[in-house]
């Protein structure tokens, strides 16, 4: 991630841009899982796993560290997975993606305004609805087999409360 992010944000031509690599590591392990060959072995590569195997166990592990709800810090994921009824999938895939990357899933015709609107909705629940916006500028192609999404809902509270009386003017 200490390559890819600089990657992700410079040049962006985007004020305050944000990436999340947690999300970034979750989306490409759950790809990981749903492919095979040469491009699971690059996945597993760029992500520096041996096997997929060792690629579940970080997965959980980063998802359990990450994961937190204890009032002060809320820290909450969310994954899933979007299935278009035209194809078959694995179930056994549906099934490891559900118990070691906790991903909900969702069958429908992708692409149309209903699937877009489930995934939108999926998307507002899942960040309380503080992203409605770009929420809104998500859609699926209708020649979309499956998508993967993550998200990541954080607040937390100041290990030492701001002052507002020591603001002062300056250059930032």
């Amino acid at each position: 991630f200490t390559k890819l992010i600089p990657g992700l944000l410079s040049d962006s031509g985007k004020q305050n841009a944000v990436c999340s690599p947690v999300n970034i590591y979750m989306a490409l392990a759950m790809l990981a899982e749903t492919t095979d060959g040469s491009s699971r072995e690059q996945i597993l590569s760029l992500l520096g796993t041996a096997d997929m195997e060792s690629l579940r166990t970080q997965a959980k592990q980063v998802w359990l560290g990450h994961y937190n709800n204890d009032g002060l810090t809320t820290s909450i994921l969310g994954n899933s997975l979007w299935l278009d009824d035209a194809y078959a999938f694995k179930q056994a895939t549906a099934d490891r993606l559900a118990e070691t990357y906790y991903a909900s899933s969702f069958n429908g015709d992708l692409g149309t305004d209903e699937a877009n609107q489930k995934l939108q909705d999926w998307l507002n629940q899942n960040t309380a609805g503080l992203l409605q916006e770009q929420a809104k500028k998500v859609e699926l192609d209708p020649e979309s087999v499956f998508a993967l999404a993550s998200t990541i809902y954080f607040s937390a509270s100041w290990e030492n409360e701001f002052d507002e009386n020591d603001t002062a003017d300056g250059i930032f």
